[in-house]
């Protein structure tokens, strides 16, 4: 498996279980909504890779799989910890079509200096394949 095949499993196990706001795929083209309502946005960080059997025959991918979510300035930070919560259950240990996710953690931004409030999730995940 190589990070296009974990980027894809990733951004279509998102599109297909995540309902609550419009989500930014990461190089596409995206208007965040307007009157300012809440969405997210995806990506992919490669981490590393190594092999994982003796003599090179497998090897393993790390990555992160990044979500950014925004809501309004202003209204609380409520909504934003709920889709956090909802983003963790939809990603945290979990083996999706060969890959395997870690537990997702939520980290604080705050005002992110454009009029929103953001949090990030991080979703460590692995995924092994023979050379």
């Amino acid at each position: 498996m190589y990070y296009s095949d974990i980027r894809q499993i990733c951004e279509e196990h998102l599109n297909s279980n995540w309902t609550s706001t419009p989500i930014a795929y990461d190089n596409a083209e995206f208007d965040p909504p307007e009157p300012k309502e809440p969405w997210i946005r995806c990506s992919l960080h490669p981490v590393y890779s190594e092999n994982s059997a003796l003599g090179g025959l497998a090897k393993r991918d790390y990555a992160m799989f990044w979500i950014q979510i925004f809501v309004p300035l202003n209204v609380g930070s409520g909504q934003a910890y709920l889709y956090a919560k909802e983003l963790e259950i939809l990603f945290s240990n979990k083996v999706i079509n060969g890959l395997t996710f870690y537990q997702a953690e939520t980290s604080y931004v705050g005002d992110e200096g454009n009029g929103w409030f953001q949090l990030n999730l991080k979703a460590p995940c692995w995924a092994q394949s023979n050379c």
